[in-house]
């Protein structure tokens, strides 16, 4: 009885310590202007190329980012992509922030805060016919919303 109570004791003596241990610093923190964009996020519309269709998951951690690309054709997922950036995040005074994602290549929102965790973006349309291009195709403004789903 006695082991058993020790043996508890110093169980729960464990336990309190471990959640004391606060998690490490980030080496490369970002920078202050990028916190509100930690989590990941999904956009409410898919981008439309030719002959396929694309959505992304923009993952944001305390240091980098992530971006997954899943391309599709007729509704069947043709390709998957993903790559890891540094993020930085500049406020443009007018309540955007333009994140810069840079890596292997590059990829730039500029970002408006909605709350509620979603901020929304502008992308211009693509011409979305087989074939030859469209003469008389009209690029479009596209309001992209983006939501977190966790973070």
């Amino acid at each position: 009885m006695t082991r058993f109570v020790f043996a508890a004791a110093a169980l729960a003596l464990v336990t309190i310590a471990r959640a004391d241990i606060p998690p490490p610093e980030p080496e490369h923190p970002l920078p202050a202007a990028c916190t509100p964009f930690i989590g990941v996020w999904t956009r409410d519309v898919p981008e439309v190329f030719r002959r396929s269709t694309g959505s992304q998951v923009v993952a944001i951690g305390s240091e980098r980012a992530t971006v997954l690309w899943y391309y599709n054709d007729g509704g069947v997922n043709m390709r998957s992509d993903a790559g890891n950036y540094d993020l930085t995040c500049v406020p443009d005074g007018a309540g955007a922030t333009k994140l810069t994602f840079t890596g292997e290549d590059s990829l730039q929102l500029l970002a408006t805060p909605l709350g509620d965790g979603k901020f929304t973006t502008t992308e211009m349309s693509t011409d979305p016919s087989n074939g030859a291009p469209d003469p008389n195709f009209k690029p479009q403004a596209i309001l992209v919303t983006w939501t977190r789903v966790a973070k």
